[in-house]
C-alpha cells in the first residue's frame, strides 16, 4: 500500500503553478499543514494582497501620498487619489471655496467635471454610488467578492468581510477544504482502520448530528441476510429506510459494486461474506453517498401534523374516522406505529372503492381500515420489524411482515417506501398500497371478484468459509460460523469455554436439547427410532448402535422385517399392506410419503394453514391432527370465522341500559352515555339538575336552588313548571310570530292592558293570509284608530275555551264576545269545527288569563282553478288528511297547503310525468313539486302517486298517498346573519 492510498494530498493557497501567489513559502510535505509564510510588506492567505491598505505595487514598497483622499492601493493600484469634496490636486490637499454655492447633499462632495474641469459639480463620496444629486453606499456583497466557498458580510459602504464556510479554512478570499484526515487521523483508529476523506467537513457534520448519523448507518444496512453470490444475480438492492440502489457487477475489474438511487459515487466491495451471529458484513472501499431522507423525521411534531400536506389523503380519512385526536395528541394508545398509504395508492384503488368508504353504508368498514393501519401502545423499530413475523393492529387483526431477496420490506406484499420516520408519538411507515383487514373484504357490497394473491418466502443457503492462520480459505461451519462459546482466555484465565443458551460439552459442541441439532441448535433430528446424534456439525442422523429393536438405517426409519417377495423394508412409521396379492408399504395414519419414507405430517404447514379460517389460529393437536381456533375478537368454528360485534350480544358490549354501544372493530366496543345522562358509558345516571342539563329549562325560566334541588323556575309574571312557561295573553301576542299584525292592531289601539288585566278569556286570532284576503275598503274601515277597538273585542271570547271544549260543544252552541251584545256561531262538520266560518289552524296557545287560537278563513280555490285554461291537482286521499291533521294538531288543511297541490296552465297525465322533473305551483315560482322513480314507485316530492289520470274537462287529478308539506325551492329574500364562531386550537 503506498502513501497515496493512505493520505490525500491538497495544494498550497495558490495554487500547484504559483504556491503563495509567488510571494512567500508553503508548509507541504508530510508533516506540512499548507499555510503560506508571507514576504514583508504582503498578506492574505495566499500573499495575494499588501499587508498595509496605504501601500500599493506589485512589490507593495510604494506609500499612497493622498492627503484629503482616497488612494488606489494594493498589488494592482497606482497610487493615484481619488479626493474628497473641496479639494483637488495630485494630492488631494489643495481647497476649492466655490464648492459651498453648491450646496451638495448627504453622501455627496464637490468635485471638478469630469467633462469640464473648470467647472463644479457633485459627486458621490468614495464608497458610494449615484449621480452626485443622490448617492447610495456600496454593497460589495452584491459582486461575488469573496470566494465561491465563503460566505460575505456587509459592514457599511463598500466595507465587507468575508468567512470561510464550515468544511473551509483561509481569510475569505481564498478558501481551501479542511480534511479532518490530516489532524489526529481523523479520530480513527490508526492501526485497524484507513481515514478516507469524502469532502470538506463531512466527518464532524455527521458526529453533530444523531438523527443524520443514524441515517447514513442505516444506508449501508440491507434487511435479510445477502451475500455476495445472491448480489451478482440481482440489479438492485433496498436499504433499511426504504431507499435502493444500483448493483454493477459487469465491469473490467469484475469486482462488485454499489450505488444508492439519486447518488454520484460506486463504492466496490473489498471483503465480503463475513459472517456475524445475526448476518453478513461486507467491507467497502469508501462509505456510499449522504443523502437527506424525503420524508424527514421530526420529534417536535406530532403524526397528524407531519402527514400535511404529502400523505393528505389518508390524514383526511383519519380525521373522517375521528381516529386523527388521538394522532393529533399524547392520548390514550399512544405511541403510535402507523403505516400510511401514499396518495396515489389510496386513489388507485379498485373504481368505487373509496367513494364507497367514504359513504355513511361504508363508514363502518373505513373505520376498520383506518385502524388496521395502526398499532397502539408501541414505537416500532425497523430493526425489530425485520425479525417480527407478524403484529397485531387496533383493528384486532394481524399484519404479516417479510423481506424479498433484494431487502425489500413488505406488509401483507405491500412495499414499504419510507421506514420508521420518527414523529413527536410514534413511527410512520409509508406503502406503496392500502392494507386491507379480512373483515372487510369484499370491500364494495354484493360483490365477490377478487383476486387472491400468496407470496412464499424462498429460503437459500449458502456455504461458510473463514480465513485460516496461513490466510487460506477454509470451510466448514461447525466451530467458526457459529458464535457458540466465550473463552476465558487472558492472563487470567484457564483456557475453559463458556457456553451460550442452547449449547453444551467442553468445546459446546452438542446441543442441549437431545433432539435438535445444527450450527444454531434449532433444526428438529431426523432420527426415527433411535438416539440423536445432537451435535452442532450433525446431518440429525441417529447414533451408530442405538435403533431400538425392529428398526434400522442411519435414521433408524427401516423396519429390519422384509416387505413382500422383492425384500422391499418398510418405513418405520409404515404398515406393509397386501392388495390383491401385491405387498406394498403405506405410511401410517398423520404420516405422508412412499412408505419407504415416511415424515410426521404438519397440518398447519403450507397456504392452507390446516383449512383454517384467516382470522384463526392452526393448533397443532399430535401426529397428524390439529384444531382451528378463532383469534380473539372472533367467533366460530375456527374453519369459518366471523367478526364479533359485542354490540349485538345480549349483554350489548357491557354497556348501561341508558348507553350507546358503539361497535369499533371485531370484539371492541365503546359505550356513551345517551343525551340525559352522564358517565363512563358502564354505568350512567340521570342528569336531574337543570344546572348540568344545558337547555332544559324554557327561555323565560331560570335555574334555582329550591327545597334543596336545583330546579326550572318561571320568571316574575310567568305561569308554568319551568320547562314551559307562559305570560298574560298580551305577553303571548307578543311572543306569536303569526300573529304578529293582530299584536300591531293592539299596539295602535293601546288595548294590550285590557288583554292584560281581563281573565279567563278566548283571543281568536286572524292569521296573515286571512288579514291579506280581506276587501281593501273594509280593512281600511275596521282597522282606523276608533274601529280597531270593536274589531279587537269582537274577535275576543268571554270564556276559555280550548280546541277539545270547542268538540264538546254543539253545533247549535253561540259563543258571547266580549263586544256587548255579539255573539259567534259555531259550526261542526265531519269532526271539523269552524267559527263563523273560520277553522283553527294553530290551536291552544297557553296564556295565565286564557287560551289563544290562530284562525283562517277557509278561501274557495274552486274559482281560481277552473279560470285557468289548464290544471293538474295532486290530491291526497282521506286517510292522508287524516294522518296530517292529528299529526300537526289542525282542523283542516291551510289555503298554503291546497295552493301546493295545485299546477296551473298545464294538463300533466301520467306519461308527462318523469324522473328529476320539476313544476311550478299555486304559490308561485319559488315553491316548486319535484317527480322522481324510486323502486317503479312515481313520487312527487316524498308522497308516492297512488291512481293517475282522473281527467276533467280542462285538467287531471292524480290521488296521493300523503299531504305535501310546502318546501322552498329558492331565497329570493335578502337576509344575511353573521355569526360570531370562535374556536380553540390543540397545540
Amino acid at each position: 500500500m503506498n502513501d497515496s492510498e493512505i493520505f490525500d494530498s491538497l495544494e498550497c493557497p495558490g495554487g500547484a503553478k504559483s504556491p503563495c501567489s509567488g510571494r512567500g513559502s508553503c508548509a507541504d510535505g508530510m508533516e506540512g499543514n499548507g499555510s503560506c509564510s508571507c514576504q514583508e510588506g504582503f498578506g492574505g492567505t495566499a500573499c495575494e494582497t499588501c499587508a498595509d491598505d496605504n501601500l500599493f505595487g506589485p512589490s507593495c514598497s510604494a506609500v499612497c501620498s493622498c492627503v484629503h483622499g482616497v488612494c488606489n492601493s494594493g498589488t494592482g493600484g497606482d497610487g493615484t487619489c481619488e479626493c474628497y469634496s473641496a479639494y483637488t490636486g495630485p494630492n488631494c490637499d489643495q481647497p476649492i471655496p466655490e464648492c459651498a454655492a453648491l450646496l451638495c447633499p448627504e453622501n455627496s462632495r464637490c468635485s471638478p467635471s469630469n467633462e469640464d474641469g473648470t467647472k463644479l459639480e457633485c459627486k458621490c463620496l468614495p464608497n458610494y454610488k449615484g449621480d452626485g444629486k443622490y448617492c447610495e453606499p456600496i454593497n460589495p456583497c452584491l459582486q461575488d467578492i469573496c470566494h465561491l466557498h465563503a460566505h460575505c458580510t456587509y459592514l457599511g459602504p463598500n466595507r465587507h468581510s468575508c468567512t470561510c464556510k464550515e468544511g473551509y479554512r483561509g481569510d475569505g478570499q481564498v478558501c481551501l477544504p479542511v480534511d479532518p484526515c490530516q489532524t489526529n487521523f481523523g479520530n480513527c483508529p490508526t492501526k485497524s482502520t484507513v481515514c478516507k476523506y469524502d469532502g470538506p467537513g463531512q466527518v464532524k457534520e455527521l458526529l453533530m448530528d444523531n438523527e443524520a448519523a443514524q441515517y447514513f448507518v442505516k444506508l449501508h444496512i440491507i434487511a435479510g441476510q445477502m451475500n455476495t453470490e445472491c448480489m451478482s444475480n440481482i440489479d438492485t438492492f433496498y436499504t433499511l429506510t426504504g431507499k435502493s440502489g444500483e448493483i454493477f457487477n459487469g465491469d473490467k475489474d469484475n469486482q462488485l459494486k454499489l450505488k444508492l438511487y439519486g447518488g454520484k459515487k460506486k463504492v466496490k466491495i473489498i471483503e465480503g461474506n463475513i459472517i456475524a451471529s445475526n448476518g453478513l458484513l461486507h467491507i467497502l472501499d469508501r462509505a456510499m453517498d449522504k443523502m437527506a431522507p424525503t420524508f424527514k423525521s421530526n420529534t417536535e411534531q406530532t403524526i397528524m401534523t407531519m402527514l400535511q400536506p404529502r400523505y393528505s389523503t389518508f390524514r383526511s380519512l383519519l380525521e373522517e374516522t375521528n381516529v386523527g385526536h388521538a394522532l393529533d395528541e399524547d392520548g390514550v394508545g399512544g405511541p403510535y406505529t402507523i403505516f400510511v398509504p401514499s396518495n396515489e395508492a389510496l386513489n388507485n384503488m379498485k373504481d368505487g372503492t373509496l367513494d364507497y368508504l367514504l359513504s355513511p353504508e361504508g363508514s363502518r368498514k373505513l373505520l376498520e381500515l383506518i385502524r388496521y393501519h395502526i398499532v397502539p401502545f408501541t414505537q416500532l423499530e425497523v430493526a425489530t420489524l425485520v425479525s417480527t413475523p407478524h403484529i397485531r393492529s387496533m383493528a384486532n387483526q394481524i399484519i404479516q411482515f417479510n423481506t424479498t431477496n433484494n431487502g425489500q420490506l413488505l406488509a401483507n406484499g405491500v412495499a414499504m417506501e419510507e421506514i420508521e420516520v420518527a414523529a413527536k408519538n410514534g413511527r410512520i411507515y409509508t406503502l406503496t398500497g392500502v392494507l386491507v383487514p379480512p373483515s372487510i373484504v369484499p370491500v364494495l357490497p354484493r360483490r365477490c371478484d377478487e383476486t387472491k394473491r400468496e407470496i412464499k418466502l424462498a429460503l437459500f443457503t449458502h456455504k461458510c468459509v473463514y480465513t485460516g492462520r496461513i490466510r487460506s480459505l477454509k470451510s466448514g461451519c461447525a466451530r467458526y460460523c457459529n458464535v457458540t462459546v466465550k473463552c476465558v482466555d487472558g492472563l487470567g484465565g484457564n483456557g475453559t469455554c463458556v457456553c451460550q443458551d442452547g449449547f453444551q460439552g467442553s468445546q459446546c459442541q452438542f446441543c442441549s436439547d437431545p433432539n435438535k441439532y445444527g450450527p444454531q441448535c434449532d433444526k428438529k433430528c431426523l432420527c426415527v427410532d433411535g438416539t440423536c446424534d445432537n451435535r452442532i456439525d450433525s446431518d440429525g442422523a441417529c447414533l451408530l448402535g442405538t435403533c431400538r429393536e425392529g428398526s434400522a438405517g442411519r435414521f433408524c426409519h427401516r423396519q429390519t422385517s422384509a416387505c413382500g417377495p422383492y425384500v422391499q423394508f418398510c418405513h418405520i412409521h409404515a404398515t406393509c399392506e397386501y392388495s390383491n396379492g401385491t405387498a406394498s408399504c403405506v405410511c401410517k395414519a398423520g404420516y405422508e410419503g412412499d412408505g419407504s419414507l415416511c415424515s410426521e405430517m404438519d397440518p398447519c404447514a403450507g397456504s392452507t394453514l390446516g383449512g383454517c379460517s384467516h382470522n384463526a389460529e392452526c393448533i397443532r393437536t399430535g401426529t397428524g391432527t390439529h384444531t382451528c381456533v378463532c383469534q380473539q375478537g372472533w367467533t366460530g368454528d375456527g374453519r369459518d370465522c366471523s367478526e364479533i360485534n359485542n354490540c349485538l350480544l345480549p349483554l350489548a358490549g357491557g354497556c348501561h341500559d341508558n348507553a350507546t354501544c358503539l361497535y369499533v372493530g371485531p370484539g371492541q366496543n365503546e359505550c356513551e352515555c345517551k343525551k340525559g345522562f352522564r358517565g363512563n358509558g358502564i354505568d350512567c345516571e340521570p342528569i336531574s339538575s337543570c344546572l348540568e342539563q344545558t337547555g332544559k329549562c324554557h327561555p323565560l325560566a331560570t335555574c334555582e336552588f329550591t327545597s334543596g334541588v336545583w330546579s326550572c323556575v318561571c320568571g316574575e309574571g310567568y305561569e308554568g313548571d319551568g320547562l314551559l312557561c307562559y305570560g298574560n295573553a298580551a305577553v303571548e301576542l307578543s311572543f306569536l310570530s303569526a300573529a304578529a299584525i293582530f299584536n300591531q292592531w293592539l299596539n295602535n289601539a293601546s288595548l294590550q292592558p285590557m288583554l292584560s288585566a281581563a281573565s279567563n278569556l278566548t283571543v281568536l286570532v286572524p292569521s296573515q293570509q286571512a288579514i291579506e284576503n280581506m276587501d281593501q275598503e273594509e280593512k281600511a274601515f275596521w282597522l282606523s284608530k276608533s274601529n280597531i277597538p270593536a274589531l279587537v273585542r269582537y274577535h275576543t271570547l268571554l270564556g276559555t275555551y280550548g280546541v277539545a271544549d270547542l268538540q264538546a260543544l254543539s253545533s247549535s252552541d253561540m259563543l258571547a264576545t266580549s263586544l256587548q251584545g255579539n255573539f259567534l256561531h259555531l259550526e261542526k262538520a265531519d269532526g271539523n269545527i269552524t267559527i263563523e266560518g273560520a277553522s283553527i289552524v294553530d290551536g291552544d296557545n297557553a296564556a295565565t288569563n286564557g287560551v289563544i287560537h290562530i284562525i283562517n278563513k277557509q278561501y274557495n280555490l274552486a274559482s281560481a282553478i277552473e279560470a285557468a285554461d289548464a290544471y293538474t291537482v295532486f290530491a291526497p286521499n282521506n286517510d292522508a288528511i287524516e294522518n296530517y291533521v292529528r299529526e300537526k294538531k289542525v282542523t283542516t288543511l291551510e289555503e298554503d297547503i291546497l295552493k301546493y297541490h295545485v299546477v296551473l296552465e298545464e294538463k300533466l297525465l301520467k306519461n308527462d310525468l318523469h324522473n328529476g322533473m320539476h313544476r311550478e305551483t299555486m304559490l308561485g315560482f319559488s315553491y316548486l313539486v319535484s317527480f322522481f322513480l324510486h323502486d317503479d314507485q312515481l313520487y312527487v316530492n316524498e308522497a308516492p302517486i297512488n291512481y293517475t289520470n282522473v281527467a276533467t274537462d280542462k285538467g287531471v287529478i292524480h290521488g296521493l298517498g300523503k299531504v305535501l308539506e310546502i318546501q322552498k325551492n329558492r331565497c329570493d329574500n335578502n337576509d344575511t346573519t353573521i355569526l360570531r364562531v370562535s374556536y380553540i386550537q390543540s397545540q
